[in-house]
């Protein structure tokens, strides 16, 4: 079921070109200054590129690099800011990232609050920096402010800093998941804004 600017309720915003160019823009930018090779950044908007191009069509440079995900990590996480966490950067969405999918897996114990995690299925907002931190949240379709989740990346180590998860039946406070088994309650929901 889609609403009238394309929303998917289910998945969250297809993929565009103009989601691409500013992915693109954004990695050239994030490039600048950087001590990374200059590969990397050209890696990283190769697989920004390359689906849109091939979605319309249109002929992809033989020459063009393609990312693997051990290049795209390589670079680091911020490729995905600005996107949507369920759109694939290279070969993955954020949601899917394998540094996200592991950095989840190490952080969050309780098994409840994880499966609650996985099986949600419900909007999302973009993935923003805040801070020193990249994060992206998720909320339960139609229930948004009673049940939601966010996901922080530490933008320097490229590693899960911590996982936020809100249920309003479970208490009126959050519970924030790290990856050294420890949690902390604080807030009233996960959003990132």
């Amino acid at each position: 079921m889609r609403d009238l600017h394309g929303y998917d309720l289910n998945r969250g915003y297809e993929l565009s070109w103009h989601s691409s160019v500013v992915a693109a823009m954004l990695l050239l930018a994030a490039g600048c200054g950087s001590k990374e090779p200059a590969v990397t950044a050209t890696t990283a908007v190769a697989a920004t590129v390359e689906p849109v191009a091939m979605a319309t069509g249109a002929a992809t440079p033989a020459a063009a690099p393609v990312a693997t995900s051990a290049a795209r990590s390589k670079a680091n996480m911020s490729v995905y800011i600005g996107t949507y966490p369920l759109d694939k950067v290279g070969a993955h969405a954020f949601f899917d990232d394998p540094v996200v999918v592991s950095g989840v897996a190490a952080a969050v114990t309780d098994p409840k609050a994880a499966a609650a995690i996985a099986a949600m299925k419900g909007p999302v907002g973009p993935v923003k920096r805040v801070g020193d931190e990249i994060a992206a949240s998720r909320c339960e379709l139609h229930n948004c402010g009673a049940r939601n989740y966010a996901v922080h990346v530490d933008a320097a180590t490229n590693r899960v800093s911590s996982v936020c998860y809100y249920d309003e039946k479970a208490g009126p406070i959050a519970t924030w998941y790290r990856p050294d088994g420890t949690k902390t309650s604080e807030g009233g929901g996960c959003s990132i804004g």
